[in-house]
């Protein structure tokens, strides 16, 4: 008897969700929930804030930004959604978080005020953690979050930490409901790269730990099936800490033979977190043509899989270009690497060879929940949307 291999997993070809976003909008919001329900929302050309249920579901509208960022969604297992925005009078004033919930089926609930500030609000999200929501987001000095109830009322917002004006704030949820945040504290203070996880069960984040306290480490947050962990950047290292562990090389990042060392960047890695101990890392880097130049000209993003004993292998090289917009995220079986190069969405499975998931896409968002993993992604006013498998 002929056994044959069943064929690799790649994104099956997209489907349009609208042909009438807002222009320049930027990534559409994205959830998929444990059962493959999937939600798609975006801003439209009146700066209404519009919900769809997958490529071809029902259509219904979140609420009104005037004018403002993008917005964040979530959706439980059990269907109930939340998105998450931020209003801005188009004559400026007051920036207004606001949150809608919608039970399956139902229309969204009238937005719920989180916070109505004149500073800036950013690092905006909100995340499904178990039978409840949890939204995070930064002020000028500040990282504060609040807490829904099963029905999805949210409770008092709450400050997390202090941290710098130029803070990169990064939060995450794991596959269990617990929430990391990662950023870093006030320069003055010491500058340290920091992170604070929400329990399950708990309605608020325990103390802060340090990760690295030099000012080089920027911290980013990742979830999945193997936990939540931060991904940062120290010296001439890229490396992670599991939420309750301790820090971990991944790889050394160094200029080339010859190039002086300040010619070479690199960046916090992502990570794909399948499981316990079967962590996949990617990071960019970037070489400049000289020393002032604005933007590297050559580069390659490489890739690293978790052994056994803990240590990282070598690293695979998915791309022989400068890329950006690199992300990650998992199921418990499939690890996906994507990024952008020039105009193009690239990734790759599990440290396969590259494929190009996009040829003309501006911006891209991908989730993973159980063993669902989606795409969408803008091209002009168009979004679209794919699945693996």
């Amino acid at each position: 008897m002929l056994a044959i291999d069943p064929p690799a997993p790649v994104f099956a070809a997209s489907a349009v969700v609208t042909r009438a976003a807002k222009a320049d909008t930027g990534a559409p919001a994205l959830a998929v929930n444990p059962q493959g329900q999937v939600l798609v929302a975006w801003r439209d050309a009146r700066d209404r804030v519009i919900v769809r249920a997958g490529a071809s579901g029902r259509t219904r509208v979140a609420g009104r930004t005037e004018w403002g960022g993008s917005a964040t969604a979530a959706l439980r297992a059990d269907g109930f959604a939340a998105v998450l925005y931020l209003h801005q009078p188009l004559r400026g004033g007051r920036r207004t978080l606001e949150v809608a919930t919608a039970r399956p089926g139902r229309a969204f609930s009238r937005p719920r005020k989180l916070v109505s500030v004149v500073a800036s609000v950013g690092a905006y999200q909100v995340f499904a953690a178990g039978d409840r929501f949890v939204a995070v987001w930064s002020l000028a000095k500040a990282v504060r979050y609040a807490v829904s109830d099963t029905a999805g009322r949210f409770g008092p917002a709450r400050t997390l930490a202090r941290v710098d004006g130029e803070a990169q704030v990064s939060a995450a949820a794991d596959a269990s409901g617990t929430v990391l945040v990662a950023f870093r504290t006030p320069v003055l203070d010491g500058g340290e790269t920091t992170y604070a996880t929400l329990a399950p069960t708990a309605d608020r984040f325990g103390a802060p730990r340090v990760l690295a306290g030099t000012e080089n480490s920027t911290p980013r947050a990742y979830g999945g099936p193997g936990g939540a962990a931060v991904g940062f950047q120290h010296d001439d290292a890229v490396s992670l800490v599991l939420a309750g562990a301790e820090s971990r090389p991944i790889a050394t990042v160094r200029s080339g033979p010859d190039d002086p060392e300040d010619l070479t960047s690199f960046y916090a890695p992502v990570l794909a977190l399948r499981g316990p101990g079967a962590t996949v890392a990617a990071w960019a880097i970037g070489r400049f043509p000289y020393g002032d130049a604005e933007f590297p000209t050559t580069g390659n993003l490489q890739a690293a899989q978790e052994q056994p004993d803990g240590s990282f292998s070598n690293p695979t090289r998915l791309s022989a270009r400068y890329v950006e917009s690199v992300g990650a995220v998992a199921t418990s079986t499939t690890a996906v690497i994507t990024w952008r190069e020039k105009r193009r969405y690239r990734y790759s499975l599990n440290l396969a060879p590259a494929l190009t998931l996009t040829a003309s896409g501006d911006e891209l968002n991908v989730a993973a929940a159980g063993e669902h993993v989606v795409a969408a992604w803008t091209s002009g006013r168009t979004i679209r949307l794919a699945r693996v498998g």
